[in-house]
């Protein structure tokens, strides 16, 4: 019999393959929460303002050809910020998660994930890790997955709910123990 430390006991284990769209919200959420989409609404403030400004342009005493081409400026570099974060860039993300996982057959084998008190495990044929949550940087709960966050790269590990059943719960607890104030619920 193989000894294991208290933390490594298994407490669920489970068997999934990773669909499509599970990767696409995974990876936009990663984005959006720890990488690229982190200051959008910094940026669409910005352009908010950038659009304000030229609005408000039109109202002084005097206004000359060149203060409303600088005013129509503002509103379109105000708009097309807004838009870009708001739509473009999300869409940019889903486009790019859905060719990433059509050319990896890594992304689509079957993987079995064990996880324990202090340390978690995902296997398919091509490799296993076994990283422990004091070394990751988040943890993401949503009703369809639990999503770990490694780093500020975007690289996570997305384990789906569906895969636990009624051990659902249990790992929920177990996570959110793990990774305490870096453990976020969301809607």
């Amino acid at each position: 019999m193989e000894y294991r430390p208290e933390g490594h006991i298994p407490v669920a284990a489970a068997s999934y393959t990773l669909t499509k769209e599970e990767y696409r919200k995974g990876r936009l959420l990663v984005e959006r929460r720890h990488a690229s989409l982190l200051s959008a609404p910094v940026f669409i403030l910005l352009g908010l303002a950038l659009f304000a400004l030229g609005v408000t342009s039109f109202f002084y005493e005097k206004l000359s050809v060149s203060s409303i081409l600088l005013a129509g400026v503002f509103m379109v570099l105000g708009t097309f910020t807004i838009l870009y974060f708001v739509s473009g860039k999300p869409s940019s993300i889903k486009g790019e998660a859905d060719r990433q996982y059509d050319g990896s057959i890594l992304l689509k084998s079957p993987k079995e994930v064990t996880i324990s008190r202090d340390v978690f495990s995902i296997r398919d044929e091509f490799e296993e890790v076994r990283p422990f949550y004091s070394e990751q940087r988040a943890c993401m709960e949503t009703d369809d997955f639990f999503l770990i966050v490694a780093d500020r790269s975007g690289k996570a590990y997305l384990l789906p709910k569906r895969a636990f059943g009624e051990q659902g719960e249990q790992v929920s607890g177990v996570l959110s123990a793990a990774f305490g104030k870096r453990y976020r619920r969301i809607k």
